[in-house]
C-alpha cells in the first residue's frame, strides 16, 4: 500500500524527537564509569536559576489561559469565515450563512436586528469546542518545547546569565517547537475543518424551516469513519503554516527585543515613532508580524482545508492543482488571505496578551518564595485582565 507522504512526514519526525530524546538521555547518563570524577564548579550560566513561569508548570499555566483567550475572544469566528472562503463559499454566505441576495430584512424588522440574526444562525463558532480543546495539547507542546530548548541553548552558553538569544538560537527554538506542535495540531485541525464547512441545509415541515445539521466532529470519530491517515493527512501543509505562524506568535517577544533595544532607546529622545513606541514594543511586534506573516500563511493553510476536506491526498497534488488554475499561486492570496492575516494577528496578540500576563503574575509569586501549591491557588486572581 502506498505511503501518504503526510503520514511518512508525521512518522518520521516523531521517530526523530524519539532519536533526539534517546541521544539526550544517553549522553546524560554518560554509562558506567570505572572512577568517580573530581566534582566539577558549576559555571556561571548552570547557577542561573530556571524562572517558574519558564517551566513546564509554568508555561502549561500559559498555555491554557491563552488558548481559552485567544478562542473566546473571537479567534474561532474569524478562523470559520476564513476557512469558508478557502473552501470556495462567497463571502456573503461565509459570514453570513445565506447569499447576497437573501440580505435584504422583511417588512418590519431593522437592517441590524436582521443582520444579528443572520449571525446568530450562521454557525460562526462552528467547532470551538474541539478547538478549545486542541488549544492545550497544542500550545503545551509549542510554548514548552520552545522553551526547553531556549533553556537547553543557554544552559551550553559560558556568557552572561540571562543574555538574550541570537538569531540562530531563535530559528532552532521556533523549528523544534513547529516539529513537535505540527502533529497536535494537524490531528486536530482535521474535525474542526469537517465542522466548520456544515452551513446547514434549511428543511421544511409543518411547524416551518429549520436548519439540519449533523453533530460535531471529534478526533475519535473521524479515525472510526476513515482511520489515522485520513486524520493526519495535510501534515506537510500544516507544518509549512505551522513555521510561518511559530515564527510570529514564539518569534514577536524576540523581536520585540530586538526592537526596544537596537531602536527605541538609542533614538527615544530624536524620534517621534520611538517615543510612540515606547513601552508598546511587545504589541507592535506581534501585529506587524501576525499581519504580515499571517497573510503569507493562507497560502499553505488554503492547501491545508483542501487536504483535510479530502479534494487532495497531499500537498503536493494541491500545489500542482493550484498552479493549474486561473491565477495560479497568486490567487491565494485574495480575500481569504486578509481574513488569514486578520486571524493570525488576532492569534498572535491574544495569545501573547494572556501569556505575558500568567508569567508576570507567575514571576511576582516566584519572587516571594511561595511554593508550587500556592502559586496555582493564586493564579487566578493574579492575573489581573
Amino acid at each position: 500500500m502506498p505511503v501518504n507522504p503526510s503520514t511518512a512526514s508525521a512518522v518520521a519526525a516523531g521517530l526523530g524527537v524519539g532519536v533526539f530524546g534517546l541521544v539526550q538521555w544517553g549522553l546524560r547518563s554518560g554509562g558506567p564509569v570505572e572512577e568517580k570524577p573530581e566534582p566539577k564548579q558549576p559555571t556561571q550560566s548552570e547557577q542561573r536559576p530556571v524562572p517558574f513561569a519558564r517551566t513546564i508548570l509554568g508555561q502549561t499555566c500559559c498555555a491554557t489561559i491563552g488558548g481559552w483567550f485567544q478562542v473566546y475572544s473571537g479567534g474561532i469566528a474569524i478562523d470559520t469565515v476564513a476557512t469558508r472562503l478557502q473552501a470556495g463559499l462567497s463571502p456573503s454566505r461565509a459570514l453570513w450563512g445565506v447569499e447576497r441576495e437573501a440580505l435584504r430584512p422583511v417588512l418590519g424588522q431593522s437592517a441590524f436586528q436582521f443582520r444579528l440574526q443572520l449571525l446568530k444562525s450562521s454557525n460562526l463558532f462552528a467547532g470551538h469546542f474541539v478547538t478549545m480543546l486542541s488549544r492545550f495539547p497544542y500550545l503545551f507542546l509549542n510554548f514548552n518545547s520552545y522553551a526547553q530548548m531556549e533553556q537547553y541553548l543557554l544552559s551550553r552558553s559560558t556568557g552572561e546569565p540571562g543574555r538574550a538569544k541570537t538569531v540562530a538560537e531563535e530559528f532552532a527554538c521556533v523549528s523544534f517547537a513547529t516539529v513537535i506542535s505540527s502533529t497536535a495540531i494537524c490531528a486536530a485541525e482535521c474535525p474542526k475543518i469537517l465542522d466548520q464547512l456544515k452551513v446547514g441545509e434549511t428543511c421544511s415541515s409543518r411547524k416551518g424551516a429549520f436548519v439540519l445539521q449533523e453533530g460535531p466532529e471529534t478526533v475519535a470519530g473521524v479515525i472510526r469513519k476513515y482511520g489515522y491517515r485520513r486524520l493526519m493527512q495535510g501534515y506537510s501543509a500544516c507544518f509549512c503554516r505551522e513555521f510561518l505562524f511559530n515564527a510570529a506568535l514564539l518569534g514577536s517577544p524576540f523581536v520585540a527585543v530586538q526592537l526596544r533595544e537596537k531602536f527605541v532607546k538609542p533614538q527615544l529622545e530624536s524620534s517621534e515613532l520611538a517615543a510612540a513606541l515606547h513601552g508598546n514594543e511587545e504589541m507592535a511586534a506581534a501585529c506587524l508580524l501576525g499581519v504580515s506573516l499571517g497573510f503569507v500563511t493562507n497560502a499553505p493553510d488554503q492547501m491545508k482545508t483542501n487536504i483535510q476536506k479530502g479534494q487532495f491526498l497531499n500537498m503536493r497534488e494541491a500545489l500542482a492543482w493550484q498552479m493549474k488554475q486561473p491565477g495560479g499561486l497568486a490567487s491565494l492570496f485574495g480575500r481569504a488571505a486578509v481574513w488569514r492575516a486578520t486571524y493570525i494577528a488576532h492569534a498572535v496578540i491574544a495569545i501573547n496578551f494572556a501569556r505575558t500576563k500568567v508569567e508576570t503574575a507567575l514571576n511576582t509569586l516566584d519572587d516571594t518564595q511561595m511554593g508550587v501549591g500556592q502559586v496555582v491557588a493564586s493564579l487566578v486572581p493574579q492575573l489581573d485582565f
